[in-house]
């Protein structure tokens, strides 16, 4: 016999990982009753390692920054190489800050607790009911030990990840936002692990060129999108260690990469925590929002796709929502989720969209091109820490006149990366001329203006 429950609420948000957890939480603040479903249990929601976020993405967002033990150690440089020259480009200090998710998704859990968010775990969605325009109005969950729960809404917010629980149930949104392919996703591993033998990781850390607290990138380990990461502690004591390479390329997973790596480094001990994962890294669907529904974090591919990181984006995103619904009578209706959706492209979205410009390019090259173009100059320091903060580029003229040396240098190569460096500009401003008002006709002309900068294809055929 199965055991139902039957709630209503204002606003449901599924999924209990850092976009969900903040929407809830700010949802909540803005005086609409909230509900926050996860499937897990809450204390294995979300990411489960340690991620480098700009602080300026907690100040948008409205959250304190990370204090430790969720910020870890501060402080140190970043030096970026690859495996097939000696060049590289160093950034002190570095501008991330390394955040262990676990305990930040506990905090946005805590304090949705705490702005009176009601939260329902192990509960999977199975069900989405819609009205005769295609209007979610009822979702329906089933746990363990043949319980069932229907939960009642004007507003669902899918923040699943790339399950896309809800969106995939919801034609009305679903027929606009294709899955990613698997060029657009990234596969990324992250440990954090002992140091067995101090004088192996001292002698690691000279042949990289790096000294203690201080963190190295190779770039183009396995081909154009991929990457390995290392950050050793100050004391020794802790290894971070961090691998990512798009779906479709020759290996078949971040972890393999990193199983790679702890194989050939024997100075690295015991594991303490991590995770892995699929991140989408193409721009963020064109639309976000419905009446009744809208995308926050991995499941609208709000990431920045230079290199996966969506934790931030998915805080500021979820900012946004709960901003442009609030006060609002019906907090789904087509007015404020418009308004979420107009907001997040004109910022956000805008910046992200550029930089898939660059991730798409470097797609493209082989790590022997990679190397070529840190060691010409086209991989300059202002260029990186634009990448690194997720801003738009700001090079310094010192920068701008490497890149013409490099160009004298490597012309084919500066041809081909200008060829896409180029359109970002333009595909910034387009983003941010986002249609204001709702109207799906003018959002198909937008979708097919972009996607013809952005050398892709539009969302709304």
């Amino acid at each position: 016999m199965t055991v139902s429950s039957d709630y209503s609420y204002d606003v449901v948000v599924v999924g209990g990982g850092t976009a969900g957890s903040a929407a809830a939480c700010f949802l909540a603040r803005s005086g609409l009753k909230t509900a926050l479903v996860e499937e897990r249990t809450f204390d294995s929601a979300g990411a489960r390692w340690v991620d480098g976020i700009p602080s300026w993405m907690f100040t948008r967002a409205g959250l304190a920054p990370p204090e430790p033990p969720e910020l870890l150690e501060v402080g140190g440089a970043v030096t970026v190489r690859n495996m097939c020259t000696e060049a590289r480009v160093k950034l002190d200090p570095n501008p991330l800050l390394n955040v262990d998710m676990r305990l930040l998704v506990e905090r946005l859990q805590r304090l949705a607790r705490e702005a009176g968010v009601d939260l329902f775990e192990r509960l999977a969605v199975k069900e989405v009911r819609c009205d005769d325009s295609g209007r979610p109005v009822a979702i329906i969950a089933r746990g363990r030990e043949n319980t069932s729960a229907t939960f009642r809404a004007r507003l669902f917010v899918d923040a699943s990840g790339l399950a896309q629980v809800l969106l995939r149930r919801v034609p009305l949104l679903g027929e606009h936002c294709p899955p990613p392919t698997a060029g657009d996703i990234c596969s990324a591993a992250q440990l954090v692990c002992k140091v067995a033998c101090a004088e192996g990781a001292r002698e690691f850390l000279a042949q990289a060129g790096i000294g203690p607290s201080g963190a190295v990138s190779w770039l183009g380990v396995e081909s154009g999108y991929s990457t390995v990461g290392v950050h050793v502690t100050e004391d020794l004591d802790r290894v971070g260690l961090l691998a990512g390479i798009e779906s479709a390329g020759r290996v078949e997973s971040g972890q393999a990469m990193l199983d790679q790596f702890l194989a050939d480094n024997d100075w690295i001990g015991e594991r303490e925590f991590g995770g892995q994962g699929q991140i989408p890294l193409r721009a963020a669907y064109a639309r976000l929002a419905a009446p009744g529904i809208a995308l926050v974090g991995n499941s609208g591919c709000q990431v920045f796709p230079a290199h996966a990181s969506g934790a931030g984006a998915g805080l500021i995103a979820a900012r946004f929502l709960a901003e442009s619904v609030a006060g609002r009578h019906d907090p789904g209706d087509e007015i404020g989720t418009w308004n979420y959706q107009r907001r997040y492209h004109a910022e956000s979205g805008a910046v992200n969209a550029a930089y898939d410009m660059i991730r798409r390019m470097s797609q493209g090259l082989s790590r022997e091109s990679i190397g070529l173009a840190l060691e010409s100059g086209f991989m300059s320091v202002g260029a990186i820490r634009s990448v690194l903060e997720q801003k738009m580029p700001e090079l310094m003229l010192s920068e701008v006149l490497g890149v013409v040396r490099g160009f004298a240098r490597q012309p084919r190569l500066g041809l081909a990366m200008f060829s896409w460096a180029a359109l970002m500009p333009l595909v910034y401003i387009a983003y941010r001329s986002y249609p204001r008002h709702p109207d799906l006709h003018a959002l198909r002309r937008w979708s097919h203006l972009v996607a013809r900068l952005s050398r892709t294809v539009p969302d709304l055929p």
